[in-house]
């Protein structure tokens, strides 16, 4: 138990570390991101009717289980919104809370790759086999997550594709530190 408590907060502090290089010092993640000109939101204006804090879709979702063909015509003619996060009172980017938290989730996800590997060292000789565990584990996030969403919430092919890459290096890297920590 001990050596996967380790390995996940070693593990976790890497993922830290990787995901703040790749967000904040490499330029990939600005693929397909644009932000909306402040012309159109003059003193909230488009957004005046929206009042709560969530996830928002332009046409809307469908009126009922039966999608009416008026909704499908404003969603195949478009413009549409498959996916907004709204905040009306806005937030602070930067709160440390944020980054406290984003440790928090990245040992924790550390810890259980760590507990993984130990049901499958057996099976793991080598450090070369543990680090493509971690980047399988990697691939099964992108899939199960990013190609998901790019299905499903057209999220542009470029963003999937950088946020799948992102999640294969950062699990390669964490699957070396279980590689140099689990033997």
């Amino acid at each position: 138990m001990r050596r996967i408590l380790i390995a996940g907060i070693l593990g976790g502090i890497v993922l830290f570390v990787w995901n703040s290089v790749s967000w904040m010092a490499l330029p990939w993640h600005a693929i397909d991101m644009h932000n909306v000109p402040d012309a159109v939101v003059p003193a909230g204006a488009p957004f005046s009717e929206m009042r709560e804090a969530g996830v928002y879709h332009f046409p809307g979702l469908p009126p009922s289980k039966e999608m009416s063909e008026e909704w499908m015509n404003k969603a195949r003619t478009g413009p549409a919104i498959p996916f907004m996060i709204y905040r009306p009172d806005g937030y602070d980017p930067m709160a440390p809370a944020t980054f406290i938290r984003s440790i928090v989730f990245n040992i924790f996800s550390a810890m259980i790759l760590a507990y993984l590997m130990t049901l499958a060292l057996p099976n793991l000789p080598g450090a070369g086999a543990k680090i493509r565990f971690g980047l399988l584990v990697g691939v099964f996030i992108a899939l199960a997550v990013d190609f998901m969403n790019w299905n499903w919430w057209f999220h542009p092919t470029g963003f999937t594709l950088v946020n799948a890459a992102d999640h294969v290096i950062s699990f390669g890297l964490v699957g070396a530190v279980m590689a140099w920590r689990l033997k």
